[in-house]
């Protein structure tokens, strides 16, 4: 637990430090809201949910766009958030390995400090969302846009643990965050989608139909949610996995020797 809080402290005062990113964490989702605000209009749009069936719902094109960009700027923030702090000191956690910490130990500083993050982000965007619109279930909103944060900061991990390059991560976010939270779980591309195993498969589809299904029914949330945790827990195994061979831990046959390169 020393070790863990220490590693906690360390990745903590590594985003710290980079202030221009921390404000632009809380920058972006302001800005979206703003733009929003300023060129949505009021009509109403049918969309669909998986989680109602053929049931067709309307609401505002505002209060779609506001929900709907606000759980695609979680994803992305978190995602890049985490990519950094996993690709970045990856050498560092090498050497703090061989000098006796735990992979595990060092996963979960950052998994922890990516949370609290999520966390943070997630109550500043439902906030700023009651500026411009009331939903029925504000709870129920701003679990769907921590549980997205969560589950992108994984996705982000295991991005940064299987790229060779910066480069290459970077490109990777992107096309994972535009493909999923922000085209296929609109819930008005969702109507006439076909295919839709395919985007019920995908990382933000629950957090997206938690926080659609708060806005504009008065369903249950609780198998939602227990969906996201299952997603959750699944990421976490693939991080896990994928951050002890970034590492040169797991052993590779050869002999039976344990190689540590690359």
């Amino acid at each position: 637990m020393k070790r863990l809080g220490l590693s906690v402290r360390m990745v903590g005062r590594e985003v710290l430090r980079h202030r221009a990113a921390v404000t632009l964490l809380f920058v972006v989702p302001t800005v979206l809201y703003v733009l929003i605000q300023a060129t949505a209009g009021e009509r109403l749009v049918p969309f669909q949910l998986s989680a109602t069936g053929v049931t067709l719902l309307a609401g505002s094109e505002r209060a779609l766009s506001l929900l709907f960009m606000g759980c695609t700027a979680m994803c992305g923030l978190m995602a890049f958030l985490a990519f950094l702090l996993t690709w970045r000191p990856i050498q560092t956690d090498r050497r703090l390995v061989f000098e006796g910490y735990r992979p595990a130990e060092l996963l979960w500083a950052k998994m922890i400090v990516i949370a609290v993050a999520a966390a943070a982000v997630a109550i500043y965007v439902a906030v700023l969302l009651l500026c411009f619109h009331q939903p029925s279930r504000w709870g129920g909103i701003l679990l769907g846009f921590f549980l997205a944060g969560l589950l992108y900061g994984l996705v982000g991990i295991v991005v940064g643990v299987v790229s060779r390059s910066e480069l290459a991560g970077i490109l990777t976010i992107l096309l994972l965050v535009n493909l999923d939270p922000g085209w296929l779980q609109n819930p008005v591309f969702y109507a006439g989608a076909h295919n839709r195993a395919i985007i019920d498969w995908l990382p933000s589809h629950h957090p997206c139909q938690l926080v659609m299904l708060s806005a504009f029914t008065t369903r249950p949330l609780a198998g939602e949610a227990a969906l996201g945790v299952v997603w959750l827990f699944g990421l976490g195994a693939a991080a896990g996995v994928g951050y002890r061979l970034r590492l040169g831990l797991v052993p590779r046959r050869k002999g039976n020797q344990t190689s540590s390169r690359d």
